[in-house]
């Protein structure tokens, strides 16, 4: 069987999400965008995306509370501006992808971190990357076969190994929309992000171990939580 392949250029190496410097929308805002643009070379498409999400909040705000618009403009003039130029659209198709990025990681985390053996959804078929394209990407009616054979490769390529840096983060928001309502989780959510960043770390070295997936910790992106101070921190 073949493994995964190395997907080629620079990876993040780390993320730190600190609760003494962000809000809880900046927060999910931030996760969010990086699920979406994961790879090193998109960092400023990601952060534009991550201040138009903190922004659309923002307005939101604004609008809910008309009265309060001169405090929430002066306290987050970064995102207050009457005019955002980036559009969302993006996120909304990437946040298609990154889903099935997930669905495509999970089943390699079924055994040994739910404690689930894995069935596969079609006899004999095995947990590799190829088979696990074809069940998520079936055949349509019609479709010929070199076209499917090119959509699968291509499911491959720009779904599965592009996520690559972030296989445990996309596994874990799958894992939680599976028991939930399916995402996206509200930016402001910090509870549901802090649950989904705990649940990445744990699955992480179980991907590292994975003897399918030639995957090294180096490989995957190394995420920080650190939880805001109470009165008596130092």
């Amino acid at each position: 069987m073949q493994g995964y392949e190395a997907w080629e250029g620079p990876v993040l190496q780390k993320v730190i999400i600190d609760r003494n410097n962000l809000e809880d929308f900046e927060i999910g805002a931030r996760l969010d965008a990086l699920l979406a643009f994961p790879q090193e070379r998109e960092t400023r498409r990601r952060s534009n995306i991550e201040t138009a999400l903190c922004a659309e909040i923002i307005q939101l705000s604004i609008s809910d509370e008309p009265l309060r618009e001169k405090e929430y403009r002066k306290r987050y003039s970064r995102y207050a501006k009457r005019r955002n130029r980036t559009s969302l659209k993006a996120l909304d198709e990437r946040r298609h992808i990154y889903k099935f990025a997930g669905v495509a990681v999970l089943p390699y985390l079924k055994e040994p971190m739910l404690g689930l053996p894995f069935i596969p959804p079609v006899k004999d078929m095995g947990l590799s990357q190829r088979n696990i394209a074809k069940y998520i990407c079936q055949m349509k009616d019609g479709e010929p076969d070199l076209d499917y054979i090119a959509r699968i490769e291509d499911f491959e390529k720009r779904t599965i190994r592009k996520w690559r840096p972030i296989w445990h983060l996309v596994a874990a928001h799958q894992y939680i929309a599976r028991q939930r309502d399916g995402g996206p989780f509200p930016i402001d959510d910090v509870d549901t992000w802090r649950l989904i960043v705990g649940i990445a770390k744990k699955f992480a070295p179980a991907l590292v171990q994975h003897p399918q997936l030639k995957v090294t910790a180096d490989d995957l992106l190394d995420i920080e939580w650190i939880e805001r101070c109470t009165d008596s921190c130092p």
